[in-house]
């Protein structure tokens, strides 16, 4: 039975994966028709679209009474972005330069959104009310990304089919996602008491890969010709992670079980908090040597997590 919901999983993060880029398809010609510019839409609707298993995920682990596997899922996953997958973009681009991120405070804004549930969660719980506080910092950040963008309109857009066509498709498409991810949690939960782990350390090994697929797919398909929405992809994922975050305490407030792996996955995201700002400041960008460095720090971590399954 173990070896089943293993694969299970393993269809399920293909499935979802699969489901995601059409989502991301369909939301981008949709937020397109509406005039964003171009980063925006990387940032926010991209960044929304691809992170869809996450809040799948978490839903589900709220309403089945696992919420710290959506916890691990969700911390777990900033560290697979930031190190593996923004490291892997840089390797690829030779370097990325997110002009956006270095106007109007934005770097120092999203580092501090990032970091804030590793404070809210320092208590050992995660509230309702640290569940608002993160979905308000989360509505705040937009806020003052969006009043500082151009509208960008593309005229192609309108020959891409009616917008209520688009709508759907992407709505049938988050469908897809909700069923995927209600029974990929069974699996999870299965697979924890089979191996006698806590969920947290199954969110946090296995489900921060498995629902990150839409953005490795992006990133290996784009980080040549599109660098400025790879980026943004992939900081808005990791921007959606918190408010993520505060919807699973809204649903199924918590205190922390497995406490020693949350401090330890919180120091690692921390330090590559540290580290990925330093290096996003240090030249204005992320040069491939600095991509080189992600990547070992992941490895580095994933030898860290794997030791606990």
């Amino acid at each position: 039975m173990l070896a089943l919901h293993i694969g299970i999983i393993g269809v399920l993060s293909l499935v979802m994966g699969a489901t995601a880029q059409v989502v991301v398809k369909y939301v981008r010609r949709v937020a397109r028709r509406v005039g964003l510019s171009e980063f925006v839409v990387a940032f926010v609707v991209l960044g929304l679209a691809t992170s869809a298993p996450e809040i799948s995920v978490a839903v589900f682990s709220a309403l089945r009474g696992t919420p710290e596997l959506s916890l691990g899922n969700l911390l777990g996953a900033n560290i697979v972005v930031l190190s593996l997958l923004c490291g892997l973009a840089a390797i690829l681009a030779g370097r990325i330069a997110p002009r956006t991120f270095y106007r109007f405070h934005t770097l120092p804004l999203f580092l501090a959104d990032v970091a804030l549930p590793v404070l809210l969660l320092s208590d050992g719980a995660l509230t309702r009310m640290d569940g608002v506080i993160l979905v308000l910092a989360h509505v705040g950040f937009m806020a003052h990304l969006y009043q500082h963008q151009k509208p960008d309109p593309d005229d192609e857009a309108h020959r891409r089919g009616p917008l209520w066509r688009n709508v759907f498709i992407a709505g049938a498409a988050v469908c897809g996602l909700l069923v995927s991810a209600y029974f990929m949690v069974g699996s999870a939960v299965a697979i924890a008491e089979a191996l006698h782990v806590h969920p947290f350390v199954v969110g946090m090994v296995i489900f921060s890969v498995g629902t990150n697929l839409p953005e490795l797919s992006f990133v290996l398909t784009q980080s040549r010709r599109n660098k400025e929405v790879v980026i943004g992809d992939l900081f808005g994922s990791v921007l959606v992670n918190a408010p993520t975050l505060g919807l699973l305490a809204l649903i199924s407030p918590f205190a922390i079980q497995d406490w020693n792996e949350t401090v330890a996955l919180s120091a690692f995201l921390l330090a590559l908090l540290v580290i990925f700002g330093a290096f996003m400041w240090s030249k204005r960008s992320l040069t491939r040597r600095e991509g080189f460095a992600l990547v070992a720090f992941y490895v580095v971590y994933l030898a860290y997590a794997s030791r606990l399954l």
